[in-house]
């Protein structure tokens, strides 16, 4: 197989996985967009398991993506470098690499600590402090059963529709699909392009994420988004 051919099979296998990554980046917005659906209509035993049970597949089949994009990038380098043997088959160092990545996915413990389990969470326990949602493999659990206060419940309500960088309300909230970290649109444009004018990597700024954020990969939270309108029409019909 000529060094062209092999090069248009690599690009080609790039591609299909880049287009992967769109579908799971819509449906990871799909889901939360249906958790909101099932709140707002208060619907009797919504399913938000069943949501969750979907967050699960979507983060492992993200880390296989991402798994096979670092090694498809590593063989081809290594192939345009000369440094791979005509004998060498490059399907069955595919499937290693995927295998070992496999093992590492399926660490439960990965999977409910992923950014967007955990956005997931927030988001529905924001909307509905009642909400049942599990934990973890096999639990579940509501705000009230872990013993937080109806007080403590409109404090962390509140801060979820927060901008982490100008501490108010939310009125264009905007996220990156990468982590499900959520910002006002101004804010947190200004503090990427701050971040390139000094040359720096911009650095998703809530606590404890090393996420790169990049410009064109923000979108709209429409999760968030819908919250504070319903906020808005509450307090609303509060004053009528």
């Amino acid at each position: 197989m000529s060094d062209t051919t092999s090069d248009r099979h690599i690009d080609s296998a790039l591609n299909n996985i880049s287009k992967m990554s769109e579908y799971i980046k819509t449906g990871r917005q799909e889901v939360l967009e249906v958790g909101m659906d099932l709140i707002e209509n208060k619907i009797e035993d919504p399913g938000i398991d069943s949501l969750q049970d979907c967050i699960v597949e979507l983060v492992k089949a993200e880390h296989r993506v991402k798994a096979f994009t670092q090694s498809v990038n590593s063989i081809k380098t290594r192939w345009q470098n000369g440094d791979l043997d005509d004998d060498e088959d490059v399907v069955e160092m595919l499937e290693n690499d995927l295998k070992a990545e496999e093992e590492r996915s399926m660490d439960e413990k990965y999977v409910w600590d992923h950014e967007f389990m955990t956005a997931f969470i927030d988001q529905m326990k924001t909307a509905d402090p009642d909400v049942q949602l599990k934990t973890g493999s096999n639990t579940s659990a509501s705000c009230s059963s872990n013993g937080v206060s109806g007080e403590m419940e409109i404090i962390q309500a509140e801060v979820a529709l927060k901008c982490p960088i100008t501490q108010c309300e939310m009125t264009d909230p905007v996220m990156d699909p990468t982590c499900s970290h959520t910002f006002e649109k101004d804010a947190i444009h200004a503090h990427i392009k701050q971040n390139l004018k000094r040359k720096r990597q911009p650095k998703c700024p809530y606590p404890g994420c090393k996420n790169i954020l990049v410009l064109a990969r923000l979108e709209s939270n429409a999760a968030v988004k819908r919250m504070i309108e319903r906020k808005k029409r509450g307090h609303g019909e509060t004053s009528s």
